[in-house]
């Protein structure tokens, strides 16, 4: 395993109010076994404009994700860097609903997710007042439900409009964004930007393989591995059906999502 050098630009943390521009170098892992990028690591996309042309620039065939508009100029930059987009449009969400103590599983969360993880996501009703923190009492007190990503949601459909390829994501593993089920509501939001469903199956398959260079998955075809979801309901009619899975065949072995899920409750 070899450490290669990607320029990353940083700007602190919207939800803490911490906007300043920085530039880092990160030292990740990559290699040709290391990592199924090899030697393309993941770039992510500052919320500056300066950091958002440095980063795509440096980040020919990785995955970026955006937070100003997007103008000519990055849509210029991403095309001649062979980029891919995942906007990962609901995790600032989820960590507002989660700090305010107005996170509430939808029903795919309650049939899918981890019961050890959905049992801690309201961990504030038991903590002691004085120990949670005053920015996030103060979010607690107020009543206003976090604004919708109006702008990442703008971005995407004017990104898929001019051809950038689109990866169906959520950086789940944030507060508030649940492993598994939390694809569900990132995929209601890129419906809700204009995308059509079968626009944001083929983010989630077709493009999701190009994104970690799989040309044997992403599709059903000859040749490529027979990893498939079975569902009970057209996706095509309705984005939200494609929760509803019957069966998953992983490797030639068949399962029933509702008896893995039993098994750990």
């Amino acid at each position: 395993m070899r450490a290669s050098k990607l320029p990353v630009i940083m700007d602190g943390n919207p939800l803490l109010g911490t906007w300043k521009l920085k530039s880092h170098i990160v030292t990740t892992a990559a290699g040709e076994r290391s990592t199924p990028y090899g030697e393309n690591p993941t770039g992510y996309l500052s919320y500056s404009a300066d950091g958002r042309m440095q980063v795509i620039g440096a980040a020919s065939g990785r995955i970026v994700s955006t937070g100003p508009p997007v103008d000519d100029e990055f849509i210029r930059l991403a095309r001649a860097n062979h980029a891919l987009l995942c906007p990962t449009l609901f995790v600032v969400n989820g960590y507002q609903y989660a700090l305010s103590n107005r996170w509430q599983a939808t029903p795919e969360e309650q049939r899918l997710a981890d019961p050890q993880i959905l049992a801690a996501m309201h961990d504030l009703d038991r903590m002691p007042k004085n120990l949670i923190p005053e920015r996030v009492a103060k979010s607690m007190a107020d009543a206003t439900p976090p604004p919708a990503p109006t702008v990442a949601l703008k971005n995407l459909k004017v990104l898929w409009d001019a051809g950038i390829p689109i990866v169906m994501g959520t950086d789940a593993g944030n507060i508030g964004t649940l492993h598994g089920p939390s694809v569900f509501r990132e995929m209601v939001l890129m419906r809700d930007a204009g995308l059509t469903p079968l626009q944001i199956l083929r983010s989630a398959t077709t493009n999701g393989a190009k994104a970690i260079g799989r040309s044997d998955l992403g599709a059903i075809a000859p040749g490529k591995l027979a990893d498939v979801v079975l569902l009970d309901a057209d996706p095509l009619a309705d984005v939200a059906n494609l929760s509803r899975a019957e069966r998953v065949i992983k490797t030639g072995v068949v399962y029933d999502p509702k008896a893995l899920i039993d098994s750990i409750r």
